[in-house]
């Protein structure tokens, strides 16, 4: 009676030589020296089972990230500037005092600092809400009226 694996596992073995083999002659020629990752031990970073293993493991070995990613992570990195111009205006809004003009221009301008951070990461968040895949990714915005709305609620 005639195996019907026999033939699989001569073609297994057939292409495991053949791969063996231009492994090899690649090996010889250099070509795995450009790799970024040359002489440092593999990882076994990802569960093999999903999908996107390789996609993600292409990208990770990298560095890169999705493009929805890399703006999450600036607007995180930048957060700290719009969060600092809000505290910047509130101190000098405690020792100024609004009624003078001096005071008046320096909150003035303090206020303009504010809004124009809080529109340049608004840019931001926006590019990567449209990007992301999930609405519940998506990153809430600054609001660049905040505090123009206080004074005019203390007025």
């Amino acid at each position: 009676m005639f195996n019907s694996n026999w033939g699989t596992t001569m073609t297994m073995l057939w292409w495991d030589r053949l791969a063996e083999k231009k492994i090899k002659s690649a090996m010889d020629e250099g070509a795995f020296e450009r790799l970024a990752r040359h002489g440092q031990k593999l990882v076994n970073d990802h569960d093999a089972t999903n999908d996107q293993w390789v996609a993600n493991h292409i990208l990770e070995m990298n560095q890169l990230l999705p493009d929805w990613l890399q703006l999450r992570k600036d607007v995180h990195g930048a957060r700290g500037v719009v969060i600092a111009a809000l505290r910047e205006f509130e101190e000098a809004e405690q020792r100024l005092d609004p009624s003078r003009p001096g005071d008046r221009a320096i909150l003035n301008r303090l206020e303009e600092r504010y809004v124009e951070r809080a529109r340049e990461i608004n840019r931001s968040i926006d590019q990567h809400n449209v990007r992301c895949p999930s609405i519940f990714l998506e990153l809430p915005r600054f609001q660049e009226d905040l505090i123009s709305r206080r004074r005019r609620q203390v007025h």
